[in-house]
């Protein structure tokens, strides 16, 4: 019967395997063949969970409605992206705060964010507000009172700027300011 000694036993060949069951090496090969497939799934799985992630990443840069609605968001000075993010959300202009702000210093853009006033919509995307603040293009339709304008100054510059009549009679109306001091 042909064999050899191996650790004081003597181990066999027969038919149906190279070595008999009570080989070391049968039992290396299995446990290598465990680790093998349990690091197969955990690669299995974090690559699944990788690609999730990039898919909550992008669906959430996307625009957060149709909606053609506009609002004037003012971006104070000092602002960084996080803050800017966490407001841009609260407003319903982004759907994400952590993505957007992920998007901005992915970008290398945290520290191009420029302070003003900003016409944005909740049809736009993560990428064309960001623009929009980087580019520093502020909202036109503002209209800017210097210090020292009198009242028919005021009337008569918002007039030329294309403001309807009753909209400045409204907005003269001194009952609406009597909390500014």
């Amino acid at each position: 019967h042909p064999g050899r000694l191996y650790a004081g036993k003597w181990v066999g060949y027969n038919k149906s395997s190279m070595f008999t069951h009570n080989s070391p090496v049968k039992k290396h090969h299995t446990l290598r063949n465990i680790v093998l497939c349990f690091l197969a799934l955990l690669l299995l799985a974090g690559a699944g969970g990788l690609l999730m992630v990039r898919k909550w990443y992008k669906q959430n840069l996307q625009a957060v409605s149709s909606s053609s609605e506009v609002k004037n968001i003012t971006i104070k000075s000092g602002m960084g992206p996080t803050s800017i993010a966490e407001m841009l959300e609260k407003e319903g202009i982004i759907r994400n705060a952590k993505a957007f702000e992920t998007y901005v210093r992915g970008q290398k853009l945290a520290t191009e964010l420029k302070a003003g006033v900003y016409e944005l919509s909740p049809s736009m995307s993560a990428q064309q507000v960001v623009d929009v603040l980087v580019s520093g293009k502020e909202a036109s339709s503002l209209f800017t009172i210097g210090p020292g304008k009198r009242l028919d100054q005021i009337e008569s510059r918002m007039l030329k700027a294309g403001y309807a009549q009753k909209d400045i009679d409204a907005a003269m109306e001194t009952g609406q300011y009597k909390d500014i001091a």
